[in-house]
């Protein structure tokens, strides 16, 4: 265990007592209020190890975690908004009791570090190719987010309207939360939130971490995504 960890607010019944804080086990309203977020639910999977799992269609579409490293917090991943990537955040920091000094943003899919700005003062590691390419690619794809979201979200509601499967319909009611969410913040977008900015040493000596996809986002949810991402550099495979 680290050192540090008895000193933080516990989750799910875990023991542990933070100073003038509630007795073992419980958690005061103030705590529990700070541990509530419209973006995701918090669970502690072991001490000193999180998992904020997004809440289906409110714009942090994918699953995030933080670290209790004990001199300060490691976020993985940022999800999909700056007010989800604020939320996390500020979660994450009352959670533990600690500041987020370092990021890891996991692969370039946008859900996963459109959320780095609110990580702006901190170091954010990945690998070199994804912050090539999502430094390529941004700047064009937020544009679209002012420019031509309102169309995307008229077209994809219509698709809702016509979708007779129950599972697609709310397939594609969670993409349509997820980005109006996003068009909601479409004049604070940065077009360089940061992907491997600052610990250059760092990332590279990380192992692989290309790859994989969150989890509950299906394949024919992404396809309406595509109009959005066409003709937009893709990261390099490292299969």
């Amino acid at each position: 265990m680290a050192a540090g960890h008895d000193r933080r607010p516990r989750l799910n019944g875990m023991g542990g007592t933070p100073p003038g804080g509630s007795p073992a086990g419980t958690a005061s309203e103030e705590e529990l209020r700070a541990m509530q977020s419209r973006y995701f639910t918090v669970q502690e999977v072991v001490p000193g190890v999180y998992a904020a799992l997004a809440v289906p269609g409110q714009g942090a579409w994918s699953n995030a975690r933080f670290v209790d490293l004990g001199k300060g917090i490691l976020v993985f991943d940022t999800v999909f908004t700056p007010g989800a990537g604020r939320d996390l955040r500020r979660v994450a920091e009352a959670v533990t009791g600690k500041p987020v000094p370092w990021v890891v943003n996991s692969h370039r899919d946008y859900d996963h570090y459109l959320g780095n700005q609110a990580f702006s003062d901190v170091d954010i590691i990945g690998r070199r190719k994804t912050r090539e390419v999502t430094a390529r690619r941004t700047p064009a794809f937020l544009d679209r987010v002012r420019t031509q979201h309102a169309s995307f979200l008229q077209e994809l509601r219509g698709r809702i309207a016509g979708e007779t499967d129950p599972l697609h319909r709310q397939e594609l009611t969670q993409e349509c939360g997820e980005h109006a969410a996003l068009a909601a913040t479409r004049d604070e977008l940065v077009r360089d939130p940061g992907v491997g900015r600052g610990q250059q040493a760092g990332a590279r000596a990380l192992p692989r971490l290309e790859g994989g996809r969150s989890a509950g986002i299906q394949p024919r949810v992404r396809a309406p995504f595509r109009r959005l991402t066409r003709g937009l550099p893709r990261s390099p495979t490292t299969r």
